[in-house]
C-alpha cells in the first residue's frame, strides 16, 4: 500500500545511515513520479544512524490538482537510496450550506465520509466548515435529519456546496381507536389543496409505540398553502380526517 501526506503538509524523509559517522550531510532530492522531473532538494544531517528531515508537500489546489506521486532519492557520502513512492492528495473539504435563497444556513447537521471514516459535525453560525487531515479515499457527504436537500451546487471532492430547506413538520394524533386495531392497509394521504403535494402514511408510521393513539408526521409542508388529510382501506375513501387547514395553522399541531 502507498505512503500518502495530505497537500501543503510536512512529509518525513529519512535514511538508515548505520555506520555514517553523525554530523555528516545528507541529500534529498525530490522528483514527480509522472515524469521523474525534480521538484526540489532538501538537506539533513546524520544523527543516531540515521538521516532525518522534513519537505513540505505542494499545494494541489495551486495547481488544479487532486493527488500528485512523488519520490525522493537520499544521498550520504556517495551512496544514493531511492525511496517508494509517496502520494499527495488534498486532505481538506470544506462544506457549505445555503437556504433556498442562496443564502448561507447555518447550523447544519453532516456526516462526511472519508475512505472508511465518517465524521459528524455541522456547518456552524456561518453555514461553512472546512475538515481537514481527511483520510485517502472515496469521499461523500451526508446531511443530516432537518433538512431537504434541493440541489448540490459543487458536489466533492474538496468542496461541497448545498442549497437545503430546512424541514417543516407536524404531528396528527388519530384517536379513538388503538394503533394495533387499525387495519394494516389503511392509508393516510395528505395533499395539498393545490395539487402540488402529497404524501402518504401508514399504521407502520406511528411515532409513539404504546400509547393509545396512532401519532403520524407529515413533513415538507410549505407556507402560504392549505392541506388535507384522508383515510382511505383498498383505495376506498373511508373518512376525510380534516379539510383545507393552512399551513400556519399546521404547524402548531406540532
Amino acid at each position: 500500500m502507498i505512503d500518502c501526506v495530505g497537500a501543503g503538509r510536512a512529509l518525513s524523509l529519512r535514511l538508515c545511515t548505520e555506520g555514517v559517522p553523525d554530523g555528516e550531510a545528507a541529500v534529498f532530492t525530490l522528483f514527480d513520479a509522472s515524469d521523474d522531473s525534480e521538484l526540489e532538494t532538501v538537506e539533513g544531517k546524520v544523527e543516531g544512524d540515521k538521516a532525518l528531515c522534513t519537505w513540505t508537500t505542494p499545494d494541489l489546489e495551486e495547481e488544479g490538482k487532486e493527488t500528485r506521486r512523488v519520490y525522493y532519492k537520499a544521498k550520504v557520502m556517495g551512496n544514493e537510496v531511492t525511496s517508494p513512492e509517496v502520494e499527495i492528495y488534498r486532505d481538506k473539504a470544506t462544506i457549505i450550506s445555503l437556504d433556498p435563497d442562496g443564502e448561507p444556513l447555518p447550523d447544519v447537521p453532516y456526516t462526511v465520509v472519508a475512505g472508511k471514516r465518517a465524521r459528524h459535525a455541522n456547518t456552524g453560525s456561518k453555514g461553512e466548515r472546512t475538515e481537514e487531515y481527511l483520510p485517502q479515499g472515496k469521499r461523500a457527504v451526508h446531511w443530516g435529519e432537518g433538512v431537504d436537500l434541493i440541489e448540490w451546487q459543487e458536489e466533492g471532492p474538496v468542496v461541497w456546496k448545498a442549497k437545503l430547506r430546512r424541514q417543516t413538520w407536524f404531528d396528527v394524533d388519530i384517536l379513538g381507536i388503538l394503533p394495533e386495531e387499525w387495519e394494516t392497509d389503511d392509508v393516510f394521504v395528505l395533499t395539498s389543496d393545490d395539487g402540488s403535494f402529497e404524501q402518504k402514511k401508514s399504521v407502520y408510521d406511528d411515532q409513539i409505540k404504546g400509547d393509545d393513539r396512532l401519532t403520524l408526521r407529515f413533513t415538507g409542508i410549505e407556507p402560504g398553502k392549505k392541506y388535507t388529510l384522508k383515510r382511505f382501506l383498498d383505495d376506498e375513501l373511508m373518512e376525510v380526517t380534516f379539510e383545507s387547514v393552512a399551513y400556519e395553522e399546521l404547524i402548531h399541531m406540532g
